[in-house]
C-alpha cells in the first residue's frame, strides 16, 4: 500500500494545481462541441499530468448473474510498465435498473467490497425492442458507476498492476429479461514512471445512450492545456461503452480523422468495449473532439460510460 501512495511533494502539488485549474477552465465550457456541431454528451471528471500514461482493460458481464444476485468476470490487465507507480485506478460499470434511484452501487473487486458512485442522472437504456427507438424503456434507467479501486490493486497478496482482477457486480442473470442487468466493467489505471515523457491523462464520464432520438455521441476533450504533437500517433483515445454489436456499424472520429467504421463489436466481452486507438494530436492544441455516428439508419443503441484521452504535453 505504501507504494501506491508514495509521490513527491512537487509532483503532487503539480497534479493538484492541474486539476484545480482544469475545473476553472471547464466550468465555462460550452455545451456545444466546437467542431462536430453536436452537443457534448459526457462530463469532465479528472485530469492528471504524469511522466507516464494510462492502461485500460475490461470484461463483459451481461447476464452472468448467479444465485447470489451478482454477475462475475475477470479483467486481464496489461500494459503497465514494470516499476511504474500507480497514480489513480478506477473501475467503471454500467447497469440497467428498474429502480427510481441508483441501486447497483455495491460491488466486489478482488474480493474486497467497493462502493460505486452513480454518475449523472442516468439515461434511457438499450432495452428490449425499444433500444434503438428509445420508446419502450418504461421505468428502466441505465446508470454508470465509478469506484476508486487504487487501494485494492492486490494480486496474490502483493500490490501489483498487470494481472487478473476478479469483479462482481449486481446482475439478475437474465440477459435482457430482468433487472438489474450489468453490461460490463472496465479498469482504468493512471501510472507514472521515471523515464517517460510528460503526458496529460483526461477522463470524461457519465451515462449516454445513442438511439434514434439521439443518434450520435460527441465530446470536446479539454484539460490538457498544450499538447506536444511533435510525434505522430503519440496520443491515445479509449471509449468505454456497452451494447456494441458486429452487425450494426458506426463511424468513430478523432477530430476530423475516422478511426474506425465499426468500433463497437464487443471486443472486451459480450456487449462491452474499451478499444484504444493511437491518435495524432495537433501541436499546441488545447482541445480535441471525438464523435460517433451510425453508418446507416440501423442504430446500434450504444451506451457510454467514459472516454479516456492522453497526449504528450509541453512542460
Amino acid at each position: 500500500m505504501q507504494v501506491f501512495q508514495r509521490r513527491s511533494l512537487a509532483k503532487s502539488s503539480f497534479i493538484s494545481l492541474g486539476v484545480a485549474l482544469s475545473i476553472l477552465v471547464l466550468c465555462a465550457m460550452p455545451a456545444q462541441s466546437q467542431s462536430t456541431g453536436y452537443p457534448d454528451t459526457l462530463q469532465f471528471f479528472k485530469n492528471y499530468f504524469v511522466t507516464g500514461d494510462y492502461a485500460v482493460a475490461g470484461v463483459g458481464l451481461r447476464g452472468t448473474g448467479d444465485a447470489t444476485g451478482y454477475g462475475h468476470g475477470t479483467i486481464q490487465m496489461s500494459g503497465v510498465p514494470d516499476g511504474a507507480v500507480v497514480v489513480a485506478a478506477f473501475l467503471y460499470w454500467e447497469t440497467i435498473e428498474s429502480t427510481p434511484n441508483p441501486s447497483s452501487s455495491n460491488a466486489f473487486f478482488q474480493g474486497y467490497p467497493i462502493q460505486g458512485k452513480s454518475i449523472g442522472t442516468g439515461s434511457s437504456p438499450c432495452w428490449s425492442s425499444g433500444g434503438g427507438t428509445g420508446s419502450s424503456n418504461g421505468s428502466k434507467t441505465l446508470r454508470t458507476y465509478r469506484a476508486d479501486v487504487g487501494p485494492n490493486l492486490v494480486i496474490n497478496g502483493t500490490f501489483q498492476t498487470n494481472g487478473k482482477y476478479e469483479v462482481r457486480v449486481l446482475d439478475s442473470g437474465s440477459n435482457g429479461a430482468g433487472t438489474p442487468l450489468t453490461e460490463g466493467a472496465t479498469l482504468v489505471i493512471v501510472y507514472r514512471t521515471l523515464d517517460a515523457p510528460l503526458k496529460s491523462v483526461v477522463l470524461y464520464d457519465g451515462p449516454w445512450t445513442m438511439n434514434n432520438s439521439t443518434s450520435y455521441m460527441s465530446q470536446t476533450l479539454k484539460g490538457f492545456y498544450q499538447a506536444d504533437g511533435s510525434t505522430p500517433g503519440s496520443g491515445r483515445l479509449t471509449h468505454i461503452a456497452g451494447d456494441g454489436q458486429l452487425n450494426f456499424t458506426e463511424a468513430l472520429y478523432f477530430n476530423s480523422t475516422k478511426l474506425s467504421d465499426n468500433a463497437f463489436t464487443g471486443t472486451a466481452g459480450y456487449s462491452w468495449d474499451n478499444q484504444t486507438y493511437n491518435v495524432d494530436v495537433p501541436d499546441n492544441a488545447s482541445t480535441v473532439t471525438t464523435l460517433v455516428i451510425p453508418n446507416s439508419s440501423n442504430i446500434d443503441c450504444l451506451s457510454w460510460g467514459a472516454v479516456v484521452f492522453s497526449t504528450p504535453v509541453k512542460d
